[in-house]
């Protein structure tokens, strides 16, 4: 099947999204007004993790395309007074989760846990949540920042995949925390990524315009590092340069071939195109 059709096919589709918590489905009522980083709303949640205190955020973000965004997340830190000069900030971009409302990770009971690990033997749930080494990261002092990415529970598309738009996500979460007078956070970040994560954290570390613009709640982030484990970025084999139609097909039903050959595959591709075709929609 050629790439046209099959975008028109996406294009027609009708979905509904899934009963949403109060948080989110106020969340979802919001319109993307405020500087990058500003956070609209915040909920304070328990955490079982020792020393740390938990909120649910929302704010505001935007994406390749130039559009503002709502983003939700996750923010984490040690209780009690930062110390002097405070505390530097690790922004977590997770894996594949989906690409519904109901799909951001801070939406899972009791979110602020270590990371689930769904592909060792021990995990809970196939699905990717939590914060990696949470309990050291506290030790240490850290404001921990988990980015939901922008459509897993604040409305519109999610444009998973998208990893520029991704990595604006986990940047502006930073942002957030830093803004947050709960932190007690500095300005040094650590962007640290996994999978789609990894592609954002990449997609980021190319971006320095982006991080360096002024008129956010957190102007000139100082970050020390990216990291970024088993980075997932389909677009990443797409020939350089603008596509004619013929060329564009040829593309799609390479990747097809390469993509679409187990259920595992196809979900990650499907997820892919539905996303891609998100930023030229909305």
């Amino acid at each position: 099947m050629a790439l046209g059709a099959v975008l028109s096919i996406l294009s027609s589709v009708v979905y509904a999204d899934p009963p949403m918590q109060a948080f989110y489905a106020a969340v979802m009522k919001r319109t993307p007004e405020g500087k990058l980083g500003q956070v609209i709303k915040q909920e304070s949640i328990a955490t079982s993790v020792n020393g740390a205190q938990a909120w649910k955020i929302a704010y505001i973000s935007s994406a390749i395309s130039g559009r503002k965004t709502i983003s939700t997340g996750l923010v984490v830190t040690p209780v009690g007074p930062a110390p002097a000069g405070g505390r530097p900030v690790m922004s977590w971009a997770h894996g594949t989760t989906g690409s519904a409302q109901n799909c951001g990770p801070s939406q899972v009971t009791d979110p602020a846990v270590p990371l689930n690990e769904y592909f060792l033997v021990g995990g809970n749930c196939w699905t990717d949540y939590g914060l990696p080494a949470v309990e050291e990261f506290i030790k240490e002092g850290y404001a921990l920042v988990v980015t939901d990415y922008q459509g897993l529970g604040s409305g519109g598309r999610h444009q998973y995949s998208v990893a520029a738009t991704n990595g604006m996500d986990t940047l502006n979460a930073a942002r957030a925390a830093v803004s947050m007078k709960e932190t007690g956070a500095n300005k040094k970040t650590l962007v640290y990524g996994w999978s789609q994560g990894g592609g954002a954290a990449i997609a980021l570390a190319g971006m320095p315009e982006y991080i360096k613009q002024n008129g956010t709640v957190a102007d000139n982030l100082d970050i020390v590092g990216f990291v970024a484990l088993a980075p997932q970025d389909i677009s990443m084999l797409a020939p350089a340069g603008k596509l004619d139609q013929a060329a564009a097909d040829k593309y799609f039903q390479g990747s097809q071939k390469m993509f679409l050959d187990n259920v595992f595959n196809f979900t990650h591709a499907t997820m892919h195109y539905w996303g891609t075709q998100a930023v030229f929609l909305i």
